[in-house]
């Protein structure tokens, strides 16, 4: 089962649901421990969902436990948890067994999972995300618990096995472990009464890890033993109060005042909402919210935004203050209304704008790199075609990662193989101790030994390497760094790789890991595109990178 089919499987299972409120707990619980897969080693541990399910029952949870659940059993589980969410104060989701994740989601595996890979999800998961959504609905009152054993079976094209990262919705505890260790914090921590979600964290054993609402305030099951832990009524408002926040609409704020009239943030939003509503771009606010922009669409906006050369400090979905600013200024050099909101028509036209930027873009790149390839076959013809190692050495100097790069190095290895057997042992060592310390000192310590040496030649090359990776060290970094905070994922990877390949740049395997085979086209890339050659990208180099390749 795809993806999207097991999301229309798991709604259609909710729609079909007979909510009877009087009849369900106040605390609920979906429990389930898939240990024996069919096509997967069985997971170590997950037996533990048992002993689980008898502590949350003893506590007065109402628990829905099962166990080696299949594909087509799957959306059932998720429907029993649901009816209970309408007058749950508290719930707790247990899930052992085994996960894999891709493209920006991760999948409990039902037993009849098979190596499924990202096409299709075989045996079709249960994205954890609409677990994680649905245990948002009790922020302050939820906790998410995912076990798995350390063994990592293939999970086939574009899937790694385990969880990827996740998104933890506010108000709600997500902790990961081996089952037997979540076992132990459930039962002897979360369970205890009095004992906070921070205290329970705390005491847990090592390999357990806990994101999202690690709070020192709230716990699963209060001292009272009933109702809401001390300061829990805050807890929730407050989390109300930032969701409001980031939308900052008349709409949302009022919606909050319905909820709290006297809220502890009510004179805030009155306040709030008059600032809104005399703001000189009223109306040119209310035209944007109108048009009911989702956050991808608000990503398209940022992305055309960036080709054109305005930085919305962020490709995130959220039009704060960079965004707002980048938009006032394209409608500045547009003669448009400077608003800092959009319409309709000005999205289509940003929209053009940016696709055209992109056609010519890649048009300068593709002329570029035809004149560099003439450069780099005419250097190549220059130097001798590989024949000799002088020329070989003058064409990786010129061109690292030229057309012919790896040729050249395959070349001199096979030189280097040849010439060992034929040069005193002393000297083979001395060779072998530079090259595996690979730093400047040993290559100087060689070439003090042996001056006219058979690899002399080659440490001067190594030298020159590293002294000009000395000189671009800090620029490199910073690089470095940047790249780093793009957060990047693995899907994001394999796109950029995608696009080298279509370019005709070789970044070799398409699999969202950058080797050293991948930053050899970016740096490629960079060189065509006229911009600073680093090999690795920045928002600005990704979003051009892109351009087109992630418009509908």
């Amino acid at each position: 089962m795809a993806p999207k089919a097991m999301a229309r499987a798991v709604i259609a299972a909710l729609l079909a649901l007979v909510w009877t409120g009087a009849a369900l707990a106040a605390d609920i619980a979906l429990v389930i421990g898939n240990r024996d897969y069919r096509e997967m080693p069985r997971v170590t541990g997950a037996e533990a969902s048992v002993a689980a399910a008898e502590a949350l029952a003893e506590r007065g949870f109402q628990v829905a436990a099962f166990r080696d659940l299949s594909a087509e059993a799957m959306p059932g589980a998720v429907a029993r948890l649901v009816t209970g969410l309408e007058t749950a104060e508290r719930v707790v989701i247990l899930l052992n067994g085994r996960f894999a994740h891709g493209a920006g989601e991760s999948w409990f595996l039902p037993m009849d999972a098979d190596a499924p890979g990202l096409a299709g999800l075989g045996a079709g998961g249960l994205p954890v995300s609409v677990l994680l959504g649905l245990a948002a609905r009790k922020p302050g009152g939820a906790v998410v618990l995912l076990g798995t054993d350390d063994r990592a079976p293939d999970m086939g094209a574009g899937l790694r096995p385990g969880l990827g990262a996740l998104d933890v919705p506010q108000g709600v505890l997500l902790v990961t472990g081996g089952p037997a260790d979540l076992d132990r914090l459930l039962r002897d921590g979360l369970l205890r009464p009095g004992v906070t979600f921070a205290e329970a964290l705390a005491e847990a054993p090592r390999g357990v890890r806990g994101a999202g609402f690690v709070s020192d305030l709230a716990a699963l099951v209060p001292s009272s033993g009933a109702g809401p832990g001390p300061g829990l009524a805050e807890l929730f408002e407050q989390a109300y109060w930032d969701a409001v926040l980031d939308l900052d609409t008349v709409a949302a704020l009022e919606q909050y005042l319905d909820r709290y009239p006297d809220g502890i943030f009510a004179a805030d939003a009155r306040e709030r909402i008059v600032d809104l509503q005399e703001e000189p771009e009223r109306e040119a606010r209310a035209v944007e919210e109108a048009l009911g922009l989702d956050r991808d669409a608000r990503r398209r906006v940022q992305q055309d935004l960036s080709l054109l050369g305005y930085d919305t400090r962020g490709i995130d979905g959220i039009f704060g203050r960079g965004t707002r600013s980048a938009i006032a200024d394209w409608q500045d050099a547009g003669g448009l209304p400077v608003t800092g909101y959009l319409t309709r028509a000005q999205i289509a036209r940003l929209a053009d704008a940016a696709d055209a930027r992109a056609a010519a873009l890649e048009a300068q790149a593709k002329e570029r790199r035809r004149e560099a390839e003439r450069a780099d076959r005419a250097f190549w013809d220059e130097t001798g075609r590989g024949a000799g190692e002088a020329g070989l050495r003058r064409y990786l100097d010129r061109y690292p990662d030229g057309l012919y790069a790896e040729t050249a190095r395959d070349r001199l290895d096979q030189i280097e193989a040849e010439r060992r057997g034929r040069i005193p042992k002393a000297e083979r060592r001395a060779w072998d101790a530079a090259r595996d310390r690979d730093t400047i000192a040993a290559y100087r310590d060689y070439l003090d030994r042996y001056p006219e040496g058979a690899f002399a030649e080659a440490a001067r090359d190594r030298v020159r390497a590293l002294e000009r990776d000395r000189e671009e060290a800090g620029r490199l970094e910073a690089a470095r760094a940047g790249e780093r905070a793009l957060g990047l994922n693995p899907i994001t990877r394999m796109l950029v790789e995608t696009q080298l390949a279509r370019m005709g740049h070789d970044p070799g395997q398409v699999d969202g890991s950058f080797d050293d085979r991948t930053r050899a086209a970016i740096r490629r890339y960079q060189r065509a595109q006229g911009l600073e050659v680093t090999g690795y990208l920045s928002r600005a180099v990704l979003v051009r990178m892109l351009a087109g390749m992630t418009r509908p």
